[in-house]
């Protein structure tokens, strides 16, 4: 599982907050035999390990730790972290499951091109990359999100009054 976690502008710190309960339920609630690479977005994709680690790694800890420091600055592009993020997973497309969750409000109120977006969820299907999101932010660009994970086989959730984003991050364990 690449982990993509929005460093824009919009995410604020209640908004970074409540991104790391996200990403502590879902690492609470995986399987022994997942791995995760997490990575920085916004107007680029930085991974922030050098390899994918278990849910319980200190390595994984510690690069999450790392996106606390980092500035919120820019906006999301979408589609260019998507494509870096599908570029993580080494090797030939393979029957093992890939996944990316993103954790975010998603690119701003322009969206996507359209085009560029078919073109990035056709390279995640033929890589059998799907994709899915928790929808964090001032303004989640829950459409786009949605559109991404229906489109790759995944699930959107936007955690509310009733779902914690730490239960939305257990639910995405799922």
């Amino acid at each position: 599982v690449v982990l993509l976690v929005d460093t824009s502008a919009s995410q604020g710190p209640d908004y970074r907050t409540r991104s790391r309960a996200a990403l502590e339920g879902l690492l609470a609630a995986a399987g022994r035999e997942d791995t995760f690479l997490p990575a920085a977005v916004d107007v680029a994709c930085v991974p922030l390990a050098d390899e994918f680690h278990a849910a319980a790694s200190p390595a994984l800890t510690k690069a999450i730790d790392t996106i606390d420091a980092r500035a919120a600055l820019g906006s999301t592009d979408l589609v260019a972290v998507l494509e870096r993020a599908a570029e993580l997973f080494a090797g030939p497309v393979t029957a093992e499951p890939r996944a990316i969750v993103y954790v975010g409000d998603g690119p701003g109120r322009g969206g996507v091109d359209p085009f560029e977006f078919y073109r990035v969820l056709e390279g995640l299907r033929s890589r059998h990359v799907t994709f899915s999101a928790i929808g964090i932010g001032p303004q989640v660009n829950w459409p786009c999100l949605a559109a991404a994970a229906s489109g790759t086989g995944g699930r959107l959730l936007v955690p509310d009054a009733t779902v914690t984003p730490r239960a939305a991050g257990a639910r995405m364990a799922e």
